[in-house]
């Protein structure tokens, strides 16, 4: 029996690579897949994919019309339901168990309830119930299950696996620049702390270089400095080859891909103490140094700690980045769990 991913999803940020990455490993192994998103994936084999460009949360109808033709089409086939969002996870799944009979339907969850909405309560309490329902739920971090276990009791019930997300890794170390970079990658938004990274560059005596690499527009009020440079929408391996340690600010980081993206490149990550998973991936005072927010310290004491000791934090980053090898944990995703 053939088989084909479907992935109904509004995916952005962590996710959107995750799907992305997906997709391009079940390509290379001759699955179908069928994406219904409104987001453009970056994704080279595009003639490959059977991509619909849709709303889905905005445009229900059109979206279950596309559903009925795919049901009719894939009759013989057992298809597969990739899911990352609950709101869309509860208004497709009846459907789906109605006309997709002999199909698979998997739910990933890699955030939690950071707004306390009422209407996202209930949403999240309906989908944990539907959990139970399905073949399983894959978690990105412990920290990330445990939330839901804690706050969404029918959770407990469902099969569930612990799945962190991963990269392709680089070939080898590469060398770094002479002059001590420290980069800030992602969203410029204060929910990535951005602010914070800008507060301890302001305090550099001009010792270090602070680097910000985002595909955002940065805001016009921010200044830039000699030692404060900003790239916009850069590829990753020209980001990681011009930073020497990575410094994580954002408040909540479940299973962030630029650590991992980091690792491979033998870059060191500094982080602070933060909810989430993130201290699950970074081993503390061995690829990286996670800061305890219960001590009054200054954060150039640790950059000058990785500085001092950079050759074993690097090497050992490297070596760590072995275990979020895409090659291997999405092959095994796809044919241990989700085809078996």
């Amino acid at each position: 029996m053939k088989n084909s991913i479907i992935f109904i999803s509004n995916a952005i940020g962590g996710i959107k690579t995750f799907q992305d990455t997906l997709i391009k490993f079940a390509i290379q192994n001759n699955i179908e897949c069928i994406l219904l998103d409104q987001i453009n994936h970056n994704i080279k084999n595009k003639k490959k994919i059977r991509y619909f460009k849709i709303k889905v949360l905005d445009e229900i109808f059109k979206t279950l019309k596309i559903l009925i033709n795919l049901s009719n089409i894939n009759k013989l086939k057992r298809s597969i339901f990739i899911f990352s969002n609950p709101v869309i996870f509860v208004i497709y799944f009846f459907f789906i168990k109605l006309f997709f009979k002999n199909s698979k339907i998997f739910f990933f969850v890699h955030s939690h309830l950071t707004k306390k909405k009422n209407s996202l309560k209930i949403i999240n309490y309906i989908s944990s119930i539907l959990f139970i329902f399905i073949n399983r739920i894959f978690y990105v971090s412990k920290f990330t299950k445990r939330w839901w276990d804690k706050n969404y009791f029918f959770c407990k019930y469902a099969k569930n696996t612990i799945q962190y997300n991963s990269v392709e890794l680089s070939d080898k170390i590469n060398s770094k620049n002479r002059a001590f970079s420290i980069g800030f990658i992602g969203r410029v938004s204060r929910e990535k702390g951005l602010d914070k990274f800008l507060d301890i560059a302001h305090e550099n005596k001009k010792e270090f270089f602070f680097k910000i690499f985002s595909n955002e527009k940065l805001k016009k009020n921010i200044k830039q400095k000699k030692y404060i440079k900003y790239y916009y929408n850069k590829n990753v391996a020209t980001i990681y080859k011009n930073i020497n340690l990575l410094l994580i600010t954002s408040p909540i980081e479940n299973c962030p891909y630029t650590v991992l993206e980091a690792k491979s490149y033998g870059i060191p990550t500094l982080v602070y103490k933060t909810k989430g998973g993130i201290n699950e991936i970074v081993k503390n005072n061995f690829d990286g140094i996670i800061i305890s927010n219960k001590k009054k310290v200054r954060v150039f004491d640790y950059i000058i700690k990785i500085k001092k000791n950079y050759k074993f934090f690097s090497s050992n980053a490297f070596s760590n980045s072995k275990k979020f090898n895409a090659k291997t944990e999405i092959k095994k995703l796809i044919f241990d769990k989700l085809l078996k």
